[in-house]
């Protein structure tokens, strides 16, 4: 069969040419406009097509020395019933959030040598202190340390650099494709467009915090233009009514007949900010954030296999309730106690489930059993 350019479609001879006769099109080249390979096909690209979004895993975020301010360069596209990342090394597929996305500040304090020179607060303090060093030496001819111009210097160079690096980003938590919860982080590429605001822009393409994989019809204004689109990326979700609906489901949790919801730590305290929904009596009351961290420590601790939040009320519109927390594990209750700090710790720790109460089913393997760990 006769080959055909694909630019043109006109027949090819049966020499070897490079460029095709007709429209003189290289034809190793994809035509204009084609899908470029190992990319996926995009419903409603939310990039501009260039690889201006940065993505960093959490790890290389929080590292204190790295060779790069990112793990990879793409685009942000509204998939059928998701969000992808479409990089040069990968593809991230967000089939759903588990939070709403937050616009967070992370400072660089050690060092990053990239291709673009070393930035960071370590570097630039190092930076400083060699001016001051040169400057009381005599290095410089108006620069010296009784002169003001000394300092305006250092400050101004100090302040382009912060603008200039990569420190805010959007914070995504999703669940990937194989149901795994994963975090991610985006910022904007263009150090020019992180100064015109472009990284809160990506954060209201991930659905401006408070509403996150949203439907939305009709037109969608990006970086001051307008375009006919239509992302149908899931179902508007906060926090709060994600655990309304979970709390929930088997009815009424304020009814004591209703079943006991057993939740995962994440679907507890996941977007739970509010002080007294866990640990109310204690003092000083910790946070959310810091039962969680505590719990997320001892479920990860060899002898323990889960933990699970009992559900106790919903009486409160802004989060519900619990007393009890309980931990599958091999170790005695004696133990589990003393794995909390002491303010924090339950007042009361036994083997068993309930009796009479009837919970969701949690899976408990052989030779563990149920702690329970009880706040008065």
């Amino acid at each position: 069969m006769a080959k055909l350019c694909p630019h043109c479609e006109a027949k090819l001879p049966e020499t070897g040419d490079a460029f095709c006769s007709e429209c003189n099109n290289a034809l190793d080249e994809p035509p204009a406009g084609s899908q470029q390979p190992g990319r996926p096909k995009s419903e409603a690209p939310l990039g501009t097509g260039e690889p201006s979004v940065w993505y960093a895993t959490e790890g290389r975020m929080f590292r204190w020395l790295k060779f790069a301010w990112d793990d990879d360069r793409g685009v942000i596209d509204a998939m059928s019933g998701s969000v992808c990342f479409t990089g040069r090394g990968r593809t991230l597929q967000m089939a759903r959030l588990r939070a709403a996305p937050l616009l967070v500040w992370v400072i660089p304090w050690g060092a990053v040598v990239s291709q673009q020179g070393v930035a960071g607060v370590a570097s630039l303090l190092l930076g400083d202190t060699l001016v001051l060093l040169l400057a009381g030496a005599g290095a410089f001819n108006y620069l010296t340390l009784e002169s003001p111009l000394t300092y305006l210097v250092l400050g101004l160079l100090n302040l382009f650099a912060l603008a200039y690096w990569p420190i805010q980003w959007v914070q995504v938590d999703y669940v990937d494709e194989q149901g795994n919860p994963s975090r991610a982080y985006f910022t904007v590429g263009s150090a020019l467009g992180r100064w015109a605001g472009g990284v809160r822009r990506l954060l209201e393409r991930f659905g401006m915090g408070a509403t996150w994989m949203r439907a939305v019809q009709g037109p969608l204004h990006l970086g001051g233009m307008t375009q006919d689109r239509s992302l149908n990326v899931g179902l508007i979700m906060t926090p709060r009514t994600r655990i309304t609906k979970r709390v929930n489901r088997n009815g009424d949790v304020n009814d004591p007949a209703t079943l006991r919801p057993m939740l995962t730590l994440e679907e507890f305290f996941e977007g739970n900010d509010v002080v007294g929904s866990m640990c109310a009596n204690c003092t000083p009351t910790p946070t959310p954030r810091e039962v969680y961290e505590t719990l997320r420590r001892i479920r990860s601790r060899p002898e323990v296999a889960d933990v699970r939040v009992q559900l106790q009320m919903f009486d409160d519109p802004e989060w519900p309730f619990s007393d009890i927390v309980w931990v599958i594990t091999t170790a005695e209750p004696e133990d589990v106690k003393s794995w909390f700090a002491e303010y924090m710790a339950p007042d009361e720790c036994w083997f068993g489930w309930y009796e009479g109460v009837q919970m969701e089913r949690v899976e408990v393997q052989s030779d563990y059993q149920p702690v329970a760990c009880w706040w008065d």
